[in-house]
């Protein structure tokens, strides 16, 4: 029987990260067989690097409201969207292997279209009078 661990790319366990935290986990525990040490070294500083990322966005992660807990199946070209809301902001993250935009509900009733990037994005959505104003994070 074939016992090997599967290795996630980083770019991969970067973006799983950043859903894990905009889908309400308010704490990591970093771990590994310690089997490869440039592997293991390379987990944390990815970990630490995405906490970082999302520090931006702190008063979402201390008070804000998980807004999605979908995903698309294994052999779907779907979207994987995350976010957290307070009141009248949030902040989303989309990621597509295939699609280029993704529609949102981020607000009942209250819809936006958001470009998705190679790699994903990062976006602060207010929502206002007129509908949802999207500005992408860098």
């Amino acid at each position: 029987k074939d016992k090997a661990t599967p290795v996630m790319s980083r770019e991969a366990y970067r973006e799983a990260l950043r859903h894990l935290w905009l889908r309400g986990i308010d704490a990591m525990q970093v771990f590994n067989s310690g089997v490869n040490a440039e592997l293991e070294i390379g987990e944390v500083e990815d970990t630490a690097a995405v906490y970082g990322e999302m520090l931006a966005f702190q008063k979402f992660l201390e008070r804000g409201r998980v807004m999605n807990f979908d995903y698309p199946g294994v052999q779907e070209d779907g979207v994987l969207w995350s976010g957290l809301r307070l009141e009248r902001d949030a902040v989303v993250r989309v990621a597509s292997l295939t699609n280029s935009t993704a529609w949102l509900e981020p607000w009942e009733g209250r819809w936006v279209r958001l470009p998705i990037p190679t790699g994903g994005a990062t976006y602060l959505l207010t929502l206002t009078g007129d509908g949802v104003v999207a500005a992408k994070q860098d």
